[in-house]
């Protein structure tokens, strides 16, 4: 199981290594979420948001482990009044974010024989899911889902 503050550590740590990246904070729900972002200006653009993981247990006997549910967003906020071409600028400007995010994560952090904090890990098959977001308190841009099995 990943340990909240290792994955605070991970989020700075992927703050000072992809520019652009501007602001990281670990959340636990929608309502904290939507409360570090409306502190936020347009000139602290862009932010790294990562969610308190579920941690359901998968397998049997003596072969559990912990299902990490991991989920991240990279956002740039706006004001009120944006048209759908700004709204799509904003996308494709996270969208190269995104690209650096995930190709660190899975360059030297998850996967077979991985560690990702600190711990060993495999990646779920099928698990890493990209997805747009917009207008989600005053920002657009990406969320990133992976699921990391890891030893129970």
């Amino acid at each position: 199981m990943l340990k909240i503050n290792r994955l605070r550590e991970f989020l700075a740590e992927t703050k000072s290594a992809i520019a652009g990246i501007n602001f990281a904070e670990l959340v636990i729900d929608d309502s904290q979420f939507i409360k570090f972002l409306k502190d936020r200006k347009e000139s602290d653009n862009c932010f790294l948001i990562g969610v308190v993981p579920q941690f359901p247990l998968t397998g049997s006997e003596d072969k559990y482990k912990w299902n990490n549910q991991l989920q991240f967003f990279i956002l740039k906020k706006r004001s009120d009044r944006i048209t759908h071409d700004e709204i799509l600028l904003n996308m494709q400007a996270t969208q190269d974010l995104v690209n650096d995010f995930v190709e660190l994560l899975l360059g030297d952090n998850v996967g077979e024989a991985g560690t990702f904090c600190g711990l060993p890990n495999e990646l779920s098959p099928g698990s890493l899911l990209v997805y747009p977001v917009w207008e989600k308190a005053q920002c657009d841009g990406w969320t990133i889902e992976i699921d990391l099995l890891t030893i129970a």
